[in-house]
């Protein structure tokens, strides 16, 4: 009785929020692609998305101007599951509607899966590629034990003259939206030559310019959302209202929270259309990034995926932090900050497929379930349908 006590108050000090962060103009989220000494490129472009650990560093930039407890910044090489200060995990993070109210499956849009294709009647009709092991075709595999053959996969309906689904979102009630109605985009351009007697650069000298980068904007009624968890030693209603910058550019965005009775794990079973199709199946859907180890495809029939590039800034805790300088090598200056290692993820949407409904697919979903750290701050988020 007493251990379902304290298992109980345990649960009461924990509170559930839905945050949304609306940018106030363009805004532009780097990867691993971006000016600088280091990796110079003459155009960059910023990701739809931001970074998992990006949103993870606002909300510790916020708690901080709080006078809060905001622990060390994440460590890919953490296997443990980091906390930071009262925020204990953070949702992977969707597009939602404001006219859309509280998550749930018809204000959560999430990119579409790549299992789906365009069919020849137009942009609207959406064609889901049926996935089957051939008992007649075999390919050959090595494994820790040596070479072995196995089943190939087969993908029915695959056209490769077909559109793939690109900037697709879907919620789980079955509603789409296209790319172009959620983001615009503008190109900005920086250092330009002109003659002296011109105080500005005319058109065909920005047309010119050198370092061009292309930003994004949601359109009205879209914004970024996630669902956090805090710790009762912190009130995250206190971040309600707050206009911080946020992205590559610092540009504006506007933080809204409210509360939220069901935790994420919760809500993610509730997706019963759309996209997703319905439970009982053995095909994983990514609803974020993943980080995977390399033997993943081994333990898949079959995947349907895109890789994405990670690399995060470390912040040390300090007041001698320096902010202006950054380095690839933290052992060397230990005040300063610093680029994590390079990987390689699972692009959100990207589609594995177990070879059955039991083992086969406990095998995979432990795979995906391993990485607690990055799970923790939400990547590695999946359904199975």
């Amino acid at each position: 009785m007493r251990f379902v006590l304290l298992n109980f108050l345990m649960l009461l000090t924990m509170s559930n929020v839905f945050i949304r962060l609306t940018p106030l103009d363009y805004f532009f989220f780097g990867g691993r692609r971006t000016f600088g000494s280091d990796n110079a490129n003459y155009f960059v472009r910023s990701r739809l998305f931001p970074q998992q650990t990006s949103v993870i560093g606002l909300l510790r930039h916020q708690m901080l101007r709080k006078g809060q407890e905001i622990g060390e910044s994440f460590d890919a090489g953490n296997s443990s599951g980091q906390t930071f200060g009262p925020l204990q995990s953070i949702s992977a993070v969707f597009l939602c509607k404001e006219e859309g109210g509280k998550p749930g499956p018809d204000n959560m849009y999430w990119v579409y899966p790549l299992d789906a294709q365009l069919d020849e009647q137009g942009e609207n009709n959406i064609k889901r590629l049926a996935f089957s092991l051939s008992s007649n075709a075999l390919f050959l595999t090595s494994d820790a034990e040596g070479a072995s053959w196995q089943n190939a996969s087969v993908f029915s309906g695959y056209d490769p003259k077909a559109s793939l689904i690109e900037k697709r979102y879907a919620n789980g009630n079955g509603e789409k939206a296209k790319g172009k109605d959620v983001f615009s985009s503008t190109v900005r351009v920086g250092i330009t030559k002109r003659h002296r007697s011109r105080p500005k650069p005319d058109d065909k000298e920005k047309e010119r310019g050198f370092y061009k980068q292309e930003v994004y904007k949601l359109k009205n009624g879209w914004s970024f959302g996630f669902i956090a968890e805090f710790n009762n030693t912190f009130d995250p209603m206190e971040l309600n209202d707050a206009i911080t910058p946020f992205g590559g550019e610092r540009s504006l965005f506007k933080i809204n929270v409210s509360e939220q009775e069901q935790p994420w794990r919760q809500l993610e079973k509730e997706f019963n259309a759309g996209p997703f199709g319905p439970a009982g199946g053995n095909k994983f859907i990514l609803l974020s990034d993943a980080f995977v180890e390399k033997g993943i495809y081994q333990q898949c029939a079959g995947a349907i995926t895109q890789t994405i590039d990670f690399q995060n800034i470390h912040t040390p805790k300090g007041k001698e932090v320096q902010h202006a300088a950054l380095t690839d090598k933290p052992k060397e200056e230990k005040y300063k900050l610093y680029k994590s290692g390079k990987y390689q993820l699972l692009q959100r949407g990207s589609v594995l497929y177990a070879a059955d409904n039991g083992e086969q697919l406990g095998k995979l979903k432990d795979a995906l379930e391993a990485a607690a750290n990055f799970r923790n701050i939400g990547y590695n988020q999946f359904i199975i349908r």
